[in-house]
């Protein structure tokens, strides 16, 4: 410092001053920098100075934070003794140029700002380590960057590059670059001199070629190069020896080069989304890879070198034009996944019985005819999914899949299934829906573990008695068969939560069905049910019934007793009343009763606080029932097609109401508190006697669609021009006169009236 004073004191010139002062001020000591204010207040303060001590002020208040005016020793020396500075989402364009002043700086993250550059003094940062500058709009980067010969991590993501700078070969430490989701066209040939790289991420660009110096990167371990417009990978990517992880997907592939199979430590390749038609023999030297993933391609054939892979545990080769699988498939010891569905098979070979380790395997949508008896070999196979193929028949041996827990068979042409099933102790899930068969196997029931059972749209006449000792199923699915009846041991199954069975012909429900404590979802929609049984009242954890389109005549009184019932479908049913016990259902949110032969809604209809929807249209209704007004929940009601005269005055009570539905019936006229439901979005009461509308609709500031066409209408209110929300107003076969101009003029309105 005593020297610093000499040379102030012995100084002549001005700049030379200056520059003592900055010297002081750069060595970040708190001493230091208060003597340089002190000094420059007895110069006179020179322009200079100040003009440094702005920028570094401006900074100060980005890294802290700050609404500091002026600084003083304490906070330039704390700025400078910054070795890591955030400044994130803060909407910024530009980055002072006084930030090269921070030479302790080890990491600098800026991203999610707005820049558009970084400012030259960057390359000033000799400790910067870590750059993180992602999510911004820089146009370019500095060739000033090739000066940070300590960064080992460069992360330039997701912003609107055209080019990295040459000057990046010079960064020799550099570990990690992130370049991705840019507009580069191209690679610097100069990045073959980064020794040390180790992570290279330039996926979502625009780059159409990868330079041959990319071979030089011998530290590289994992290269993601996808998205891009790649037509041709370098053969110099053979020479990337501790390459682990290479993903090249979703580009123009059309050949990986032969060179690949040098790639002695890669542990996973994904070449999905290409245009490869063949993969090159030398695939099968890879002795570490793991996983391989070639879906969406143009393949006809896997290489058979393939077997090689003796480290293999994944292969995803669907969505391609296979149409057979190599039989040194056999040979991966390792696989554990393999997945080849969306392809042409028509067979697969029967090495595959030899996969020792394989737990999940899918061959779904080819054309697959037979499965091969050395499948029941597979003794780790869990998943097994082979829907959507030609499919007549299942190995016997499918019994010896001891491990398998999920088996997915649907839409193939089965006509009967093994009885070796009954041995797959572990299967949770069974999914042989949509397939020709007539019976399912007696051994079915000795499928303890059996959790969910679809066996829908079959020629099933009957499930077996033995589905009762499926003790832990949860849903059985067997929509659109032939059904006639439900087993009566379907009463022991204690855990059954769903039962799914429209489209049958079921003439009644076990009385069993009571028993079923667990129960939360029954769909007997669509069949030829007259009667449900009265031990359906049991069932308290009820939440969803559905009987609707059946020959039902009336509903069990018991039914009050669902404590739980949420929603109860008994439309198009030859329903003549509701029981009373109706009220009693105090969680039911949604009420479907169209199309029966209804004369009357019961009065412990109001006790449904909850009820959102109610659906009662096409029966023979005359009235409501006054207790309608308690509904105060009530969002959609629908009570079209139905004799009704008059809708009742106290309908403004509900105030919830988003969809009022009242067509067809015999209206005379709506009620004036109408006006009063301010929740009101459509209203439909076309077809009807009405003659006039209520003034009190202009109220309905919610309102955007009116249908009222087919009344004996003669003027509209004009309040109707003033509902802003209006958009669509239906007026025609009406005996209007007179449609008010502001109604006609109406913007964003779509008029629907006779000309």
């Amino acid at each position: 410092m005593a020297s610093d004073q000499t040379s102030l004191s012995g100084s002549d010139a001005p700049a030379e001053q200056v520059e003592v002062l900055l010297r002081l001020v750069r060595s970040g000591e708190e001493a230091n920098i208060n003597l340089a204010l002190l000094l420059a207040e007895g110069l006179g303060n020179p322009v200079r100075f100040q003009q440094f001590l702005d920028e570094l002020l401006l900074l100060y208040q980005l890294a802290f934070k700050s609404q500091l005016q002026q600084l003083n020793a304490a906070a330039i020396a704390r700025l400078f003794q910054l070795t890591r500075l955030e400044i994130r989402g803060r909407t910024l364009i530009t980055l002072p140029e006084s930030l090269g002043e921070l030479h302790r700086l080890e990491t600098l993250t800026c991203y999610k700002n707005q820049l558009q550059a970084l400012p030259e003094s960057i390359g000033k940062l000799q400790n910067l380590q870590s750059l993180y500058c992602d999510n911004n709009q820089l146009l370019s980067l500095p060739e000033s960057l090739g000066h940070l010969q300590n960064l080992r991590t460069l992360s330039c993501a997701n912003n609107q590059l055209q080019a990295l700078p040459e000057s990046i070969g010079q960064l020799l430490q550099l570990r990690v670059l992130y370049c991705y989701g840019n507009l580069l066209r191209a690679l610097p040939e100069t990045l073959g001199a980064l020794q040390n790289l180790q992570q290279l991420n330039c996926a979502s660009n625009q780059l159409q070629i990868m330079p041959p110096s990319i071979g030089r990167l011998h530290s590289l371990q994992r290269l993601e190069c996808g998205n891009n417009q790649l037509h041709t990978l370098p053969e110099s990517i053979g020479q990337l020896q501790n390459l682990q992880n290479l993903d090249c997907s979703y580009n123009r592939l059309q050949t990986l080069p032969e060179s690949i199979g040098q790639l002695q430590n890669l542990e996973d390749l994904r070449c999905d989304s290409n245009q490869l038609q063949a993969l090159p023999e030398s695939l099968g030297q890879l002795p570490n890879l793991q996983e391989f993933s070639c879906r969406f391609n143009s393949l006809q054939a896997l290489p058979e070198s393939l077997g090689g892979l003796q480290s293999l545990q994944q292969l995803y080769c669907n969505n391609n034009q296979l149409k057979a699988l190599p039989e040194s498939l056999g040979q991966l010891k390792s696989l554990k996944r393999l997945f080849c569905h969306v392809n042409q098979l028509q067979a697969l070979p029967e090495s595959l019985g030899a996969l020792q380790n394989l737990q999940a395997f899918g061959c779904a949508s080819n054309q697959i005819q037979i499965l091969p008896e050395s499948l029941g070999g597979l003794q780790n196979l869990q998943q097994l999914s082979c829907d959507h193929n030609h499919l007549q028949a299942l190995p016997k041996s499918l019994g010896a899949l001891q491990k398998l827990w999920a088996l997915s068979i649907s839409t193939n042409q089965l006509q009967a299934l093994p009885e070796s099933l009954g041995q797959l102790h572990s299967l949770q899930r069974l999914d042989c829906g949509n397939n020709h068969l007539q019976a399912l196997p007696e051994s079915l029931g000795q499928l303890r573990s059996l959790q969910e059972l679809y066996c829908n749209e079959n020629l099933l006449q009957a499930l077996p008695e033995s589905v009762g000792q499926l003790k832990n199923l949860k849903e059985l699915v067997c929509y659109s068969n032939q059904l006639q009846a439900l087993p009566e041991s379907l009463g022991k199954l204690r855990n059954l939560q769903k039962i799914f069975c429209p489209f049958n012909l079921l003439q009644a429900l076990p009385k069993s069905l009571g028993r079923l404590q667990d129960l939360q979802n029954l769909f007997c929609s669509y069949n030829q049910l007259q009667a449900l049984p009265k031990s359906i009242g049991q069932l308290q954890n009820l939440k969803e019934l559905h009987c609707n389109n059946n020959s039902l005549q009336a509903l069990p009184e018991n039914l009050g007793q669902l404590q739980n019932l949420q929603v109860l479908k008994c439309a198009n049913n030859q329903l003549q009343a509701l029981p009373e016990s109706l009220g009693e259902l105090q969680k039911l949110r949604r009420l479907f009763c169209s199309s029966n032969q209804l004369q009357a809604l019961p009065e412990s209809l109001g006790y449904l606080h909850r009820l959102e929807t109610l659906d009662c249209e096409n029966n023979q209704l005359q009235a409501f029932p006054e207790s309608l007004e308690r509904l105060l929940h009530l969002k959609t009601l629908d009570c079209s097609n139905n004799p009704v005269q008059a809708l009742p005055e106290s309908l403004e009570a509900l105030q919830n109401l988003q969809i009022l539905y009242c067509a067809s019936s015999q209206l005379r006229a709506l009620p004036e508190s109408i006006g009063q439901l301010g929740s009101l979005q459509k209203l439909n009461c076309t077809n009807n006697l009405l003659q006039a509308l209520p003034e009190s609709l202009g109220k309905l500031r919610n309102l955007h669609t009116l249908f009222c066409s087919a009344n004996e209408l003669k003027v509209l209110p004009e309040s109707l021009a003033e509902l802003p929300s209006l958009t669509k107003l239906d007026v025609r076969n009406n005996r209007l006169t007179h449609i008010f101009p502001s109604l006609r003029q109406k913007p964003e309105l779509e008029l629907l009236v006779d000309e």
